[in-house]
């Protein structure tokens, strides 16, 4: 299994990412975290990527693209893998498939988590308060404006997922357990 996790911030992906890991056996790569690794150790790329999230911006797609390529190409991607929170852009989609293609690998899923912004709010603004390091992302209004940008960035994902009839869509507002056996199920079915 080769899957991308797709979803809002907040809709729960890592949490759903690690479950299918251990399930499963596959290998995650969270971009998320190897930005947030990238920023902590103050790499140029981290220090390049904390700049766009201070401010609720999508790091580029030049930055997070060679970050999952370097990460990929470490990983043993014939045992299968969890993509969470890439690729975020039609573009880094193209890339993705790509760098797949000149592997002779190509993704067998891509499952899409659908929460409404409200609970997605609540849940991250949860999330902030609970944390015990805080990500600077994590304001209210650092949260509307990444809604904004996956909205208008990251959605159009579903259209090139659905043309390739890869994507299925799961409703993440249930508890963790109901979601985990809807994406389970949606990968042993299909």
């Amino acid at each position: 299994m080769r899957i991308v996790l797709f979803g809002a911030p907040g809709a729960g992906k890592g949490t759903q990412a690690e479950r299918l890991v251990r399930e499963f056996g596959l290998l995650h790569l969270s971009t998320g975290e190897v930005l947030r690794r990238a920023i902590r150790e103050g790499t140029r790329l981290g220090k390049e990527a904390q700049g766009f999230m201070d401010r609720g911006d999508l790091v580029p797609d030049e930055v997070v693209i060679g970050i999952v390529k370097e990460a990929l190409s470490k990983l043993d991607v014939g045992h299968g893998f969890v993509l969470d929170g890439f690729p975020r852009t039609t573009f880094q989609a193209t890339e993705l498939e790509r760098f797949l293609s000149e592997m002779n690998r190509n993704l067998t899923h891509v499952l899409s988590l659908e929460v409404g912004e409200d609970e997605l709010v609540t849940r991250i603004m949860a999330r902030a308060a609970h944390a015990k390091e805080a990500r600077s992302d994590d304001s209210e209004v650092s949260i509307r404006t990444r809604f904004k940008k996956f909205a208008s960035e990251t959605l159009p994902l579903k259209k090139f997922y659905q043309e390739r009839h890869l994507l299925r869509e799961i409703d993440g507002a249930q508890s963790v357990d109901l979601v985990h056996e809807d994406l389970r199920a949606a990968l042993l079915t299909s």
